[in-house]
């Protein structure tokens, strides 16, 4: 195969995948939000399940620096769920896609 072929190709499932990584973590970060404010409600933010929630939803967000600071913002703050939209797409950019 031609290199600038195989350069193309790759370049095309890269960006292919950026969006479908965006799209996923979209459509579960609105199924995992309302559990979590749920289960804070009911068990309280330091219980398992809220824990292991809000680190379903860090995963979400990409690698690097942008994970960290939804970290940062959303998770290690104590009240910081409290912050998180209900849309994904009102997260600012340096913490989600």
């Amino acid at each position: 195969m031609h290199p600038l072929i195989s350069f193309i190709s790759s370049t095309s499932l890269q960006v292919f995948s950026l969006f479908s990584d965006k799209k996923h973590a979209n459509q579960a970060y609105r199924q995992i939000l309302p559990s979590l404010k749920l289960i804070i409600t009911q068990q309280g933010r330091s219980s398992k399940k809220a824990e292991d929630l809000l680190k379903a939803l860090s995963n979400l967000a990409p690698y690097g620096a942008r994970r960290g600071n939804f970290k940062r913002r959303y998770v290690n703050k104590l009240n910081g769920w409290r912050e998180l939209p209900d849309d994904p797409h009102r997260l600012p950019y340096g913490v989600w896609h």
